[in-house]
């Protein structure tokens, strides 16, 4: 379980990423670097080696051959089957946190969901308070919420904690990520406990691309409702577009 005086240096923190959609990962490391309330060395699980460079806390480990979306979740298992991390943190490479995170928040929500018998994943934003979910228990700051088992994405992949063997349970082979987001039957059928916040959360975020397409406002809050974080800075979105940090693909 997690040390509670240290979880910045014992999370370990996954991005994959694809040949196409990888040519945003700078951005992603400038902004991870930026926002990340620890120093933390964070691994990129991709497949071709990047023709460019990454910060020095950032390592590249290559899956192979790029054999298709729909081997996306035999890779998964490949890989996260030989890692000893019981809890990791694992997004994709287009979702750009765009301010500070609540490290009071991302610190007690990984405290206290762990704990529960059942735990699976705690998303770190506030997608999993749009959906059907219980509220479970009160902290100071936050109500932790737990999805119900009718709850859409069960299986959302976006900016979570998640228990490894509990991940590989809900990986079928030949999925893509998307289908394995929308599947439903595998998601519930283990009533594995999906947890996040409700009133604030730990994680503002960006989105790049959708369907292959880069989207404008990739610097936008995606939660921006429930915030008073709209979007990231000027500065740094003017910063990334200079650099060519965010391109179409």
């Amino acid at each position: 379980m997690m040390n509670e005086k240290n979880l910045g240096e014992i999370l370990e923190v996954y991005v994959w990423t694809s040949n196409v959609q990888m040519v945003c990962m700078p951005a992603w490391a400038y902004l991870f670097n930026k926002f990340w309330p620890y120093n933390k060395k964070v691994t990129v699980i991709g497949y071709d080696f990047p023709d460019f460079k990454l910060p020095a806390n950032f390592k590249y480990v290559s899956l192979g051959t790029q054999r298709g979306p729909k081997f996306w979740s035999d890779d998964m298992i490949s890989y996260f089957s030989n890692v000893s991390d019981d809890l990791f943190y694992m997004t994709t490479e287009d979702g750009f946190l765009v301010d500070d995170v609540d490290k009071e928040i991302q610190h007690n929500a990984a405290r206290i969901a762990p704990s529960k018998s059942d735990f699976a994943k705690l998303n770190l934003t506030a997608n999993l308070r749009q959906r059907a979910h219980t509220t479970v228990e009160r902290a100071k700051r936050f109500d932790l919420i737990k999805a119900d088992q009718t709850a859409e994405y069960r299986n959302s992949l976006h900016h979570s904690i998640f228990e490894r063997e509990k991940f590989l349970h809900t990986l079928v082979p030949g999925q893509t990520p998307w289908e394995y987001e929308l599947d439903f039957e595998t998601a519930s059928k283990y009533n594995h406990g999906i947890y996040g916040t409700s009133k604030e959360y730990a994680l503002k975020v960006g989105h790049g691309y959708k369907k292959g397409r880069k989207i404008p406002n990739w610097y936008s809050n995606l939660h921006a409702n429930v915030s008073s974080v709209k979007q990231l800075n000027k500065s740094d979105i003017a910063y990334i577009e200079k650099n060519n940090w965010v391109p179409p693909i």
